[in-house]
């Protein structure tokens, strides 16, 4: 069975675990039982083998204060009552302890049964005669009963204590026996482990590196240009082999894209053998272009600004035009209103006239009315003239008539002043009302034949305004005629600019392309170079 280089390394991998896990299972074992053992020592036998000595030593104060008792000593009794509850105590504690060990319970029970029968016969035959004349006696029932109950106890006391000592250094000993192990164990663990780790790195190593340095030395082969080499051979069928397989198959690939960029580069020189003449060639109609274009946009430019003068002629005469139409039709509406006013004029004229006539002949009844008042004054004079003389022949009766009369005449005299200086004025009147007529007939005249003119200025002005209008229409057509010649001729101009860029940028491009020409050819030398560093 063929493995993989992966398998292989998770194999040696996992034996080594293995291993370890096998070590760290002996030494959790004996861990275990260790820390069992060591529990027991410190819950059973040392407890035990404690309360064992305390109740040997409880049992030898009882004694002893047994004895002082029987000496006399008062303070006695209660170290010995004290003692007694010290040595049940401790006995009580052992029958716990020894819950499982059925021989070292009936041996707490002699005991117990030994120092209930020591107290009771020493409190009935010591205590109670207890004097100073008995004290031989009771010493010697002390004696007695010590030999007889607590000699046993102490015997007991000393087997049982032997025996949990014993218990106790054979668990000591069997904890340093496991730990012992314990250290064995790691140390073979250690041991097999860098071991196994050693021949797993040995023959993973050798396996691997042996065949990986048959690969580098292709590798560098390859790198250094030498495609000749035999290909790799390996059947191991992992993955070394399929790099191998790869390598080889790598080396046979650029054998051939050698092969055909070596080809490729030759038909690439010729190429731009080629393209570099074609590259001149249009460096020199993309000169020649660049430079025909230049001089029709500078053209177009030219004519753009000379149509632009035209139109802008153009809109200030249309302008003029617009503005003459109105002075026009503003002259047109002017007149019109003057022959109306002057229309006016002649019918007010004409109503003048003839309340100018109107006032002649008033003027002419107001000077009849004056003669009127003329003889009537001139007969009230020749009255009050007569009156007076008639006054003057009645004497003093007549005195006040003749005041009435001088004032009559007065009066009169006033009157025919007065009219004669109103006759003088009507016929002032009557004259300048003649001249006015006159004059007012001439103004009539006049004005009639100012709207006659007038009107003629009106169907003047008319033909003016319609003659400005089509004038106005056709330096319009004009004007927008050359702003669409503007129009097209910046477009033409824009074109022609953007023609000559692209010449320019044409010319630019074909430099560069006669430059990157160069470049090419120069990097197919290049490649023909590295080519040639390669042994097909």
């Amino acid at each position: 069975m063929t493995l993989s280089v992966k398998n292989k390394l998770y194999g040696g991998f996992l034996a080594i675990f293995i291993v370890m896990c096998s070590g760290l299972s002996v030494i959790w074992f004996e861990v275990s039982t260790s820390e069992q053992v060591a529990m027991e020592i410190n819950q059973d036998d040392v407890p035990e083998l404690e309360q064992y000595l305390i109740l040997i030593d409880e049992i030898g104060d009882v004694y002893r204060s047994s004895l002082e008792i029987v000496l006399g000593d008062n303070a006695a009794l209660a170290s010995y009552r004290s003692n007694i509850d010290s040595a049940y105590s401790a006995i009580n504690l052992l029958k716990g302890l020894e819950l499982g060990n059925q021989a070292d319970t009936r041996r707490l029970e002699e005991v117990s049964m030994s120092l209930k029968n020591y107290t009771e016969g020493f409190e009935s035959q010591v205590m109670i005669a207890a004097s100073n004349s008995r004290v031989a006696v009771n010493f010697d029932i002390t004696k007695h009963l010590h030999d007889q109950y607590l000699a046993p106890i102490e015997k007991i006391l000393d087997k049982a204590s032997i025996s949990e000592k014993q218990d106790t250094y054979s668990a000591l000993r069997g904890l340093i026996d496991s730990f012992s192990l314990i250290y064995m164990t790691i140390i073979i663990s250690a041991i097999a482990v860098i071991v196994g780790s050693l021949l797993v790195s040995y023959f993973l190593s050798n396996s691997i590196v042996r065949r990986v340095s048959v690969l580098n030395n292709v590798a560098q082969r390859i790198a250094n240009g030498d495609l000749s080499s035999d290909s790799v051979v390996d059947n191991a069928s992992d993955e070394l082999s399929s790099l191998a397989q790869s390598i080889n198959k790598m080396q046979r690939s650029l054998a051939e894209l050698i092969s055909s960029i070596h080809s490729v580069s030759v038909d690439v020189k010729e190429a731009t053998c080629e393209l570099a003449a074609v590259g001149e060639k249009m460096v020199v109609g993309a000169s020649s272009q660049s430079d025909k274009a230049t001089l029709i946009a500078t053209a177009s430019e030219e004519l753009s600004l000379t149509i632009s003068e035209v139109a802008t002629q153009s809109n200030q005469t249309y302008s003029e035009a617009q503005r003459s139409e109105s002075c026009a039709i503003e002259g047109r509406s002017v007149i019109s209103d003057m022959v109306q006013s002057v229309q006016q004029v002649s019918i007010q004229m004409e109503e003048m006239s003839g309340q100018m006539n109107n006032l002649g002949a008033h003027g002419k009844q107001i000077g009849s009315v004056i003669k009127v008042i003329q003889d009537i004054a001139e007969q009230t004079n020749l009255l009050a003239l007569n009156a007076a003389i008639e006054a003057a022949r009645a004497g003093e009766f007549g005195r006040g008539f003749a005041v009435v009369a001088d004032e009559v005449r007065a009066l009169a005299e006033r009157t025919t002043r007065a009219t004669q200086e109103v006759s003088v004025i009507i016929q002032s009147i009557q004259s300048g009302t003649q001249q006015a007529v006159s004059l007012t007939e001439d103004n009539r005249q006049l004005v009639e034949s100012g709207v006659k003119q007038s009107e003629g200025a009106i169907s003047a002005l008319e033909q003016i305004v319609g003659g400005a209008s089509h004038v106005q229409t056709m330096i319009n057509s004009i004007a927008t005629a050359a702003e669409e010649q503007t129009a097209v001729t910046k477009e033409i101009a824009t074109d022609i600019s953007s023609i000559s860029d692209i010449s320019d940028h044409t010319l630019e491009q074909a430099s560069f392309s006669a430059m990157q020409i160069e470049g090419l050819n120069s990097k197919v030398n290049e490649l023909d170079q590295l080519v040639a560093r390669f042994k097909l």
